[in-house]
């Protein structure tokens, strides 16, 4: 398959405004009325934030002290306490880290080198206050795992444990690791090989399981980069799109892995889930039109519920995203991005959906890159072969780019 590299690239290379794509960020929250958005745009770290109800928004995108992010990756975010921001990048293949404090950011300039080879859009999650997990691509075709134990990174210095590639009979890793915690002390692991198959490994307190180096089919028929969710205790949801575009769901309740179910759309970035409570699910995506559109699981059922008109429409116009957060129950926030580079807004209060169900705040433009940085972005370190089919090697901004 080739795409041209405008599918690929930052907003403002874009030369169709149909086209979509993954919001090119990530959002968070660590308190009530906190909001905090990363996005890279030609490797560079751009940051918006809402300090709360009645400071509102920051005027300007912050431009983040931060080595050039590899092309296609995404920042990851997290935060396991209040006032405690995590940010995990890929720059030149390598796994970088930069956290704020409660009163600065560390380091102070650039970023600190975690791993040299780990590449990719990392999946990072926290069973508990000071414990990190983080997971990213290795240059054989699987993932690799670095962890902070509470006092040291771990395994030491650069390197990273492999989680091994048993039983891939010759595939390979074609997305992006996705991960989650239901509970202290474990960690549930997802990502597609490049035949579409669903692979799971997970963490059970004492041992990888089902091996060291090995994985578990969840099934296949999956085309795009998976999602991990869990909204309680031995709760585990896995959704991502099909090759007819339509969002498939997975779920282990504890004692059961359900069958796979199509929620429909058209989709060629799966979409964002979030949960505010137990037995919620809210689900934002952006169809291939370039529509933001919406469903909800409200503990019975699935809204809208009528099966010819799954999804409810929540505006239009954009080109990347969504990415959707919640500071609370009955609470949540999306984001997404138009082809100027504009960040939108837009949040359900408790009742109401603000601005309005179908249009957006305008939250600012990304600030535009010069000549110069185009040309670093061209010049970027390669790739090894076995590369997923949303990571890839820049060889010509106007041939465009086989996968």
């Amino acid at each position: 398959m080739k795409l041209p590299l405008a599918h690929l690239l930052p907003l403002v290379t874009r030369k169709d405004p149909d086209d979509t794509f993954a919001f090119p960020g990530t959002s968070v929250s660590w308190a009530s009325g906190r909001l905090d958005v990363f996005i890279n745009d030609f490797g560079l770290l751009y940051h918006k934030y809402h300090a709360n109800p009645d400071a509102g928004w920051n005027k300007d995108f912050e431009t983040m002290d931060f080595p050039l992010l590899d092309m296609n990756t995404h920042p990851t975010a997290i935060s396991w306490a209040e006032n405690r921001l995590d940010i995990f990048a890929a720059s030149q293949g390598g796994l970088f880290h930069k956290f704020w404090d409660g009163s600065q950011w560390n380091p102070e300039k650039g970023a600190e080198e975690l791993a040299s080879e780990m590449y990719g859009t990392f999946a990072v999650t926290s069973w508990a206050e000071g414990r990190f997990d983080i997971i990213g691509l290795d240059h054989d075709g699987g993932y690799s795992h670095k962890y902070w134990d509470g006092t040291a990174w771990k395994p030491d210095g650069l390197a990273a444990e492999s989680l091994g590639t048993d039983g891939f009979d010759g595939q390979f890793f074609a997305s992006y690791p996705t991960a989650v915690s239901w509970g202290e002390n474990r960690l549930d692991i997802f990502g597609i090989l490049s035949n579409a198959t669903l692979l799971h490994k997970y963490w059970d307190g004492n041992a990888w399981q089902p091996s060291a180096t090995g994985w578990e089919s969840w099934g296949d028929d999956f085309f795009d980069q998976p999602v991990a969710t869990s909204w309680g205790e031995n709760r585990l949801d896995v959704w991502a799109v099909r090759e007819d575009g339509q969002l498939a769901h997975r779920y282990w309740t504890g004692s059961t892995l359900s069958d796979i179910e199509t929620l429909g759309g058209s989709f060629h970035n799966t979409p964002t889930i979030t949960h505010w409570g137990a037995n919620r699910i809210d689900i934002f995506g952006i169809t291939t039109g370039g529509s933001v559109v919406y469903k909800y699981w409200d503990g019975y059922q699935w809204n809208p519920s009528d099966n010819s008109k799954p999804w409810s429409a929540h505006g239009s116009g954009v080109v990347a995203g969504p990415s959707s957060v919640a500071w609370s129950a009955n609470n949540i926030n999306t984001f997404a991005l138009d082809s100027n580079g504009t960040l939108k807004w837009q949040f359900w209060e408790g009742s109401q959906w603000l601005p309005k169900p179908d249009g957006f705040y305008d939250l600012g433009t990304l600030p535009a890159p010069d000549s110069s940085m185009i040309h670093l972005r061209a010049m970027k370190k390669s790739k090894p072969n076995k590369a997923p089919n949303n990571a890839f090697v820049v060889q010509d901004l106007e041939r465009g780019l086989d996968l």
